[in-house]
């Protein structure tokens, strides 16, 4: 049995990257990195990235192809949303990663959302062939909508989704938080619904927004309300024993921690994240 990797995002962390983020991204101790396409990655500096990696001893755990892009339909249907992950597959194959997360089944997580499973597997079909040419697994994140309108709120509806897709390099990228965002329970539930289908899993913690205490922070929005992110193991998710039992099942994948949070206090969100995870049995 094996055991879960860390990993660090680096959206927040560095712009694109240079020699001076590369030394930043050392500082936190860890050999992966998440990168995001067009944030910290493209194909214009690929190769130097990987170069830089490399020479560093660090591997790529994802790439990141950004949610915004899926959730504009003038994207989907002039197909530009088709572009940009094929660019970004491209990348990934420079960078030797074997996961690119995306996002985006727009549609009803509860009921009546036939059409729209069969609408998102088709348009991503092509891009998931062309990725298991490359070894590459699509990694599906899981996410809330202000408006609720995002399929994968549910953990019923995104194994569905997953299912029906029925291929094996197109999975699951757990985030615990976003669940919790949606009013889903994160853990015991929504993992014992979806873990078969986890390829891939961000950590990051939140509680329920509460201006006098939080003040201006970045929000995480939902149809179910508003919630504040805070390091890992602070928030109202019970990583304490999703990562126990992460351990007992064997889950060998990435445990990529990101912030959401103020920018002065990323890196310490960040560094708590992973020591947390450390303290759990987690190991860099």
């Amino acid at each position: 049995m094996g055991k879960p990797k860390l990993s660090i995002c680096a959206a927040e962390l560095a712009g694109m990257i240079g020699e001076k983020d590369i030394k930043h991204l050392k500082e936190f101790g860890v050999s992966w990195i998440e990168l995001y396409f067009t944030g910290n990655v493209d194909k214009n500096n690929a190769k130097k990235v990987k170069e830089l990696f490399d020479s560093n001893k660090l591997g790529v755990s994802a790439l990141n192809t950004w949610t915004e892009w899926y959730w504009d339909e003038s994207k989907i249907k002039d197909g530009s949303l088709v572009k940009h992950l094929q660019d970004a597959l491209s990348v990934a194959k420079i960078l030797k990663t074997k996961n690119m997360i995306v996002y985006g089944a727009l549609g009803d997580s509860e009921v009546n959302n036939e059409q729209e499973i069969a609408e998102y597997i088709k348009r991503m079909e092509p891009i998931a062939k062309a990725a298991k040419e490359e070894n590459i697994t699509l990694v599906l994140e899981n996410d809330f909508h202000i408006k609720g309108r995002e399929l994968t709120r549910r953990a019923l509806t995104v194994k569905k989704l997953v299912k029906q897709f029925n291929r094996d390099n197109f999975l699951i990228n757990f985030d615990p938080c976003n669940f919790m965002v949606a009013g889903e329970e994160p853990y015991p539930y929504a993992y014992g619904v979806i873990k078969e289908y986890i390829g891939y899993m961000h950590i990051k913690d939140a509680t329920r927004y509460v201006p006098e205490k939080h003040g201006e922070v970045p929000l995480q929005t939902d149809l179910s309300g508003k919630y504040a992110c805070t390091p890992a193991g602070e928030g109202a998710v019970n990583y304490t024993g999703l990562i126990k039992q992460l351990l007992e099942d064997g889950y060998d994948g990435f445990l990529s921690v990101e912030p959401h949070v103020r920018k002065e206090i990323v890196d310490e969100t960040v560094k708590k994240g992973t020591n947390f995870l450390g303290k759990c049995g987690v190991i860099s």
